[in-house]
């Protein structure tokens, strides 16, 4: 099931757009971004995105699979992807894969001083969907209403970050275990031991916060030694029958998956309500201007208008009925931060073990 927590409340952003009243109810979970309304807001003459670093346009299992990235505003470009046809290296189900995956990936970056997020799509030709996430790089799933024109969406991930209640209670009382751990050890500084003790808010402003000064934005990541002692490696699984996740789909609907790096949706506010209206204005124009060849390419540009991170996304179409040959494909993103290693190190990993890829 997904966490309400993350569903927009469409009201509350928009005024109901009487020609969409059916429409309402069979997206009533999802937020609304009206035919009529406009949810772009740029940063005054902020400078436009001419091209993509890297473009490409794949066809695997029957499903158009586009990726674009751009470095940004920033001086190296640390996300990393991964995508191809699900084919395990050993026998394994999708959960099962997925554990192993995140299991290993862990082991090959334990003790990295840089750090990564992952979050993994795989989609099969029946329309089930599993999630699989470490850390806030989002999944969205965007429906085009094919009679109103109205754009719904959804995020189908909670981040994992200090905002979260259940995510700050368990990094305060790691802190805590902590604290007494070095005080308690014949051969911890003392000093030392009192630094962490009188780290005011280890969980200020959503960021998980150490002694030297260094503050870190997600509470479940790859890699990142300093933070060993608050950081879990558990990834969430999440199973969605996108079947009765949308239900009565008409012919003209049109349903899309997008997996990307938060960059994608980076505001000054934080604010992601806001982030996910502009992305799906966004894919709407772009839509309406008869451009589909370039939705991921069209969703970075605009995300670079208010964005300083890298940006990649990779989009996919879902089809309104099952596709014949029963595959699956994996969409994956690694964000790393502090510098690029354990990104690609998570990335080869993942394509090791979920596209049985040994080269």
């Amino acid at each position: 099931m997904i966490p309400r927590a993350n569903i927009i409340s469409a009201s509350a952003v928009f005024p109901s757009n009487p020609r969409s009243s059916g429409a309402a109810s069979r997206w009533g979970d999802f937020g609304r971004l009206p035919a009529a309304a406009r949810g772009s807001a740029f940063r005054p003459h902020a400078p436009r995105l001419t091209a993509p670093d890297y473009r490409e346009v794949l066809e695997i299992e029957g499903f158009r699979i586009e990726i674009a990235e751009t470095k940004g505003f920033r001086r190296d470009q640390e996300d990393a992807f991964f995508v191809g046809r699900f084919a395990p290296a050993a026998p394994l189900g999708r959960r099962a894969a997925l554990t192993e995956a995140f299991r290993s990936t862990e082991r090959i970056t334990r003790g990295n001083y840089c750090g990564s997020t992952c979050t993994v799509a795989v989609v099969g030709c029946d329309r089930l969907l599993t999630l699989a996430h470490l850390g806030d790089s989002p999944a969205l799933l965007f429906v085009l209403d094919g009679v109103t024109g109205d754009v719904y969406f959804k995020s189908l991930l909670t981040p994992h970050n200090t905002l979260e209640p259940a995510e700050k209670q368990r990094v305060e009382t790691c802190h805590e275990v902590h604290c007494l751990s070095l005080e308690s050890s014949p051969v911890s500084d003392p000093d030392t031991a009192r630094e962490w003790r009188e780290l005011a808010d280890v969980t200020r402003l959503g960021r998980i916060s150490i002694p030297n000064g260094g503050s870190l934005a997600v509470s479940r990541a790859f890699g990142d030694r300093d933070y060993d002692w608050a950081l879990a490696r558990r990834p969430d699984i999440t199973e969605i029958d996108l079947a009765g996740l949308l239900p009565g789909l008409h012919v003209n609907d049109r349903v899309f998956l997008c997996v990307a790096c938060d960059g994608l949706t980076e505001l000054p506010s934080r604010n992601l309500d806001n982030a996910h209206l502009w992305l799906a204005d966004s894919l709407r124009r772009t839509l309406q201007n008869q451009d589909a060849e370039h939705l991921a390419e069209h969703l970075i540009a605009h995300a670079y208008q208010h964005s300083t991170d890298n940006i990649t996304a990779m989009l996919t179409e879902i089809p309104n009925a099952p596709l014949p040959g029963g595959g699956a494909v994996v969409m994956g993103v690694a964000d790393g931060h502090g510098g690029a290693k354990t990104a690609w190190q998570v990335a080869e990993n993942m394509r090791r073990v979920l596209l049985g890829d040994v080269g």
